[in-house]
């Protein structure tokens, strides 16, 4: 044990520095000088690395060359537009944790340790060659002894382990940060690796996600305009998850979706109903919704796929979020902000008047359009630009609603330009 303790130790001083190193080479040298890193770690980036100027492309390009911990970090501050200046939330949105695949023999080591067997003889067939590779995980196409064709996610070798590492360090940054950079302390930076600790832990585990597929599956076993995707137990574990092989079309590919005669505009309707029914009915929705990751079947059912990222929300949220709604839409100023004080959003050193002043010109803005005219992205960000002002924090899960709200607006339009989800939002949140 003393041994094991002491690899662990020499490993974190080695990605410590390697952290700082990275993180100076990109411009936050004054920044972690401020931070009374160890002398060493000091020395070194005062002597080796050259001075240069912040900026988000820089931001994003450390985080790229730090690794899968350092991208999902980036990709989730992305979603936290209150935090950051919105040209440094865009940069971070293009975060892509696309990396080179890993050895096949290293699949082949998770699958027999994992299973007993090797992928030659689990599965009919299995592809040696990724179709897909992520920085937590590759996917490999296959072939089930019964013929059906499936999806097998390999997670990443060793990748738990960085993760633990990357937050134990992360962790350390952030109270040297609040301890010696005063006005960090607005950020929360310990806050947010502990909120970043609690959602990546779900990422790694495929069990997790395995459970999400199972509700979602349940959700909608009666709608017929949605396909989940089978999972397959027997051929998955913590580290490996197989699932049905969705033949489909990408969401976005709206010519190959007319080509094959399908009804663009009652894709765009079923999706928003579907999101909605997540959001309204279950208080659990699909929370990384981009086009790569939703499907259109040759018979016109929307598939999503990775179920990585989810939300969740209790039905009190669920009734305070249609309030919000209502009160935006409808103009009812002192209704959305006490909505917001139910919610506990509003710092206690802000004065009432200023946030009811401030709701009363957001919702002006709005109060001559339709509901078919108002775009969920553009509310979103004018929301997000108050919260940065006032300091108002929001639970992870809201963000997420957003972002997903947003992002199924942004496809419904692709779909049918006469889309919207307001409209098709406006009985859910009624009722």
């Amino acid at each position: 044990m003393p041994t094991l303790r002491i690899q662990r130790r020499l490993k974190s001083v080695g990605r410590f520095r390697q952290i700082t190193v990275v993180l100076a080479k990109y411009g936050f040298g004054e920044v972690l000088a401020r931070g009374h890193l160890p002398l060493h770690v000091r020395a070194l980036v005062r002597r080796h690395i050259p001075p240069r100027s912040l900026g988000p492309e820089r931001l994003r390009l450390a985080l790229e060359e730090l690794g899968p911990t350092f991208i999902k970090l980036g990709q989730a501050l992305s979603t936290r537009s209150y935090l950051l200046p919105p040209d440094y939330a865009a940069e971070l949105a293009k975060l892509q944790d696309r990396v080179s695949p890993f050895p096949f023999e290293d699949v082949e080591r998770i699958i027999q340790a994992d299973f007993g067997k090797q992928p030659a003889d689990l599965f009919e067939e299995f592809d040696s060659e990724p179709f897909a590779s992520a920085s937590i995980a590759q996917v490999h196409m296959a072939t089930l002894p019964t013929g059906e064709r499936v999806c097998v996610k390999v997670e990443r070798p060793a990748v738990r382990d960085l993760f633990a590492l990357d937050i134990m360090i992360l962790k350390d940054l952030a109270r040297l940060l609040e301890t010696h950079v005063p006005e960090s302390r607005q950020y929360d930076p310990v806050g947010i690796v502990r909120e970043f600790e609690r959602t990546s832990r779900r990422e790694v585990d495929f069990t997790i996600e395995a459970n999400s597929i199972g509700v979602f599956a349940r959700n909608f076993a009666d709608d017929p305009t949605i396909q989940i995707p089978r999972v397959f137990a027997h051929y998955s574990s913590s580290r490996v998850l197989t699932t049905e092989f969705i033949d489909g079309i990408k969401i976005s590919d709206v010519e190959r979706l007319r080509a094959a005669n399908l009804d663009t505009a009652a894709i765009a309707r079923s999706g928003a109903r579907a999101v909605l029914k997540q959001v309204f009915d279950y208080g659990f929705f699909h929370a990384d919704p981009h086009p790569g990751n939703l499907f259109v079947t040759c018979d016109g059912k929307i598939a999503p796929v990775d179920f990585g990222i989810v939300g969740r929300l209790t039905r009190d949220e669920i009734n305070h979020i249609a309030e919000l709604l209502i009160g935006i839409v409808e103009g009812d100023v002192e209704d959305v902000v006490a909505v917001m004080e139910k919610l506990r959003m509003l710092p206690h050193d802000v004065e009432r008047r200023d946030v009811l002043e401030e709701i009363m010109l957001l919702t002006e803005k709005y109060a001559s359009k339709t509901l078919g005219e108002l775009n969920i992205k553009e509310v979103f960000s004018e929301l997000m630009s108050f919260m940065r002002r006032y300091r108002i924090r929001m639970r992870t899960e809201f963000l997420l609603l957003g972002k997903s709200l947003s992002i199924y607006e942004e496809v419904g339009r692709m779909l049918d330009p006469e889309f919207s989800m307001m409209e098709e939002a406006k009985p859910t949140c009624g009722s």
